[in-house]
């Protein structure tokens, strides 16, 4: 994407803020290359007044994209909030996106089209990444209708075309994405939630599995809606998804959002009482929270004895003594 560069402005601390946007009226306008991440170490490293972790790096790179002007605005600001700790490291989330930055990408999309600008309305709902015939189906217009507006994008840089075969493209930073996204009335965020996923259940209807994950996230910020069904299956699926591949993370990730849904919809309590208990053997079994997975298990063991299912309680008792055994032992009960 296009940003002013004044060469007279590397020393005005305004920058930070409202700078940015008097940049992109007043500057001119040069094609800036994206710092990879050796780059931005380097940057930070001398630049920075306070301790680099790893972590911080690889956020600023996928936040920023590399972009020079919205690197040195979130280390100014990074600056501004610690004062003079500089002796401890700063991680990610101590960080929050320059108010000047979303103003300056507001002034620059400004610029674009009113075409241009509904399409990117839709895709930052789908995502970083979005496929043309999903915007296409969401906002009713023909392909050749969009076309225009979406070379308008690639061209001013703000998208950029994925190879394949299919008509994909992305977002060329996050931060383009993060701010349209979050100006987006909350009402309509949601209609367009629920029309992504319907709209991607329609597209792959016919091998729904890769895609499963996207429409348990877009479900699940449309459950208001009345789909917190759909979400809830989404999320158990997607995490049955990932535990096959053997991404238990994101296996934990997707069912503990499915049993929030569950609690906050008073969904029937055994298909409850059986995630939990999928769930507390996954942490036992991975090791990543023993503690958690045996207070997950515990309250499946509860609902069970509430409802009286004796075989279940059974069950129970068992896992609950096979936490402590070996993960050989107990790496058949995650699945059940």
């Amino acid at each position: 994407m296009r940003f002013a560069a004044c060469a007279g402005a590397s020393g005005n601390d305004e920058v930070a803020d409202g700078g940015f946007a008097n940049l992109v009226r007043e500057g001119s306008q040069l094609p800036l290359r994206g710092l990879n991440r050796t780059e931005i170490e380097v940057y930070l490293n001398q630049r920075a007044a306070f301790q680099i972790g790893p972590d911080l790096i690889d956020a600023l790179t996928q936040v920023t994209g590399g972009n020079p002007l919205f690197l040195d605005g979130m280390v100014r600001t990074l600056e501004a909030e610690h004062g003079e700790e500089h002796d401890r490291a700063v991680w990610p989330t101590d960080f929050t996106i320059p108010h000047g930055v979303h103003e300056a990408i507001r002034t620059r999309l400004n610029s674009l089209s009113a075409d241009a600008n509904s399409v990117l309305r839709i895709a930052a709902v789908i995502g970083k990444e979005f496929e043309l015939d999903c915007v296409r189906r969401i906002d009713g217009r023909s392909l050749t209708s969009l076309l225009g507006p979406i070379d308008e994008l690639t061209r001013d840089g703000v998208t950029i075309a994925i190879s394949g075969g299919q008509l994909g493209f992305r977002f060329s930073h996050d931060l383009i994405r993060e701010t349209i996204y979050k100006d987006i009335a909350t009402a309509d965020r949601l209609k367009l939630h629920q029309r992504v996923a319907e709209t991607l259940e329609q597209i792959h209807q016919s091998n729904l599995a890769p895609h499963l994950a996207d429409l348990a996230y877009h479900y699940c910020e449309s459950a208001m809606l009345g789909h917190s069904t759909k979400a809830i299956d989404y999320s158990v699926r997607a995490g049955e998804a990932a535990l096959a591949v053997f991404a238990y993370e994101d296996s934990v990730s997707h069912w503990q959002t499915a049993l929030k849904l569950m609690e906050e919809y008073h969904t029937d309590p055994e298909p409850r009482a059986d995630l939990l208990k999928r769930l507390g053997n996954l942490l036992c079994v991975t090791g990543f929270d023993r503690a958690k997975g045996i207070d997950y298990l515990q309250s499946s063991l509860e609902i069970y004895k509430k409802h009286q299912c004796t075989e279940r309680v059974a069950e129970m008792h068992a896992n609950l003594a096979g936490c402590g055994k070996s993960r050989l032992v107990m790496s058949f009960w995650v699945l059940m």
